[in-house]
């Protein structure tokens, strides 16, 4: 049962496939192993007795029957996170995901706190702004992807890397596995708490607003 009434998932996850693929034997992909933290510290600092529902598909979105399934998690969800990394950025489906999201919200109160963006690794998104792309298309309606990229680059991003010795050398949080003994890990933790508390106080704002 979902915390916020009159939604079937409190959230949604929104992410490439390809970035929760494990790099190891016996450790968890990065994305189902944040996904886990993430919805475990917002069970323990809600206050609704358990209930919490996230959408969290791990299937590939290559068939219209998956597709519709998700399509239908993104517009009956209250909240929408998305884990971004380039193959984000570059993904058709990503990107439609975003675009139904905020399509949707529109039409909600507290529209723009509703989405929250992770950054896994750092995106090139000036560069993609300023290249020609083609419209996102899903079934008749379609969506100008480079005015979706302006909406992520003008959002805030928790970020969960690094940057080390340069631009272009990076260390992700929580990789290969999440470790609370090192500085690696106890930064992982600490982002986690703080991304949990912030949806966690959105999520109960919105419930307060749209109680009858």
């Amino acid at each position: 049962m979902s915390y916020i009434e009159g939604y079937k998932y409190d959230i949604f996850i929104s992410y490439p496939w390809m970035a929760n693929i494990a790099i190891e034997n016996n450790i968890k992909p990065w994305v189902e192993n944040f996904v886990d933290h993430l919805c475990l510290e917002l069970m323990q600092i809600l206050d609704g007795n358990g209930k919490f529902k996230r959408y969290f598909d791990q299937r590939q979105p290559n068939n219209r029957d998956v597709q519709k399934d998700v399509e239908d998690g993104v517009l009956n969800s209250a909240l929408f996170l998305a884990i971004l990394n380039n193959r984000y950025l570059a993904s058709e489906w990503c990107m439609i995901e975003y675009a139904m999201f905020i399509e949707k919200a529109r039409q909600r109160k507290m529209a723009d706190e509703r989405l929250f963006l992770v950054e896994q690794r750092k995106v090139q998104i000036d560069a993609l702004k300023n290249e020609k792309s083609k419209p996102l298309r899903l079934g008749g309606r379609k969506w100008d992807k480079k005015k979706l990229l302006i909406d992520i680059a003008d959002r805030g991003c928790y970020q969960f890397f690094k940057t080390k010795f340069g631009r272009d050398n990076v260390e992700v949080l929580g990789l290969p596995k999440w470790d609370p003994g090192t500085e690696n890990g106890r930064e992982y933790s600490r982002k986690i708490n703080e991304l949990a508390a912030h949806i966690k106080n959105t999520m109960v704002a919105i419930r307060n607003e749209e109680r009858p």
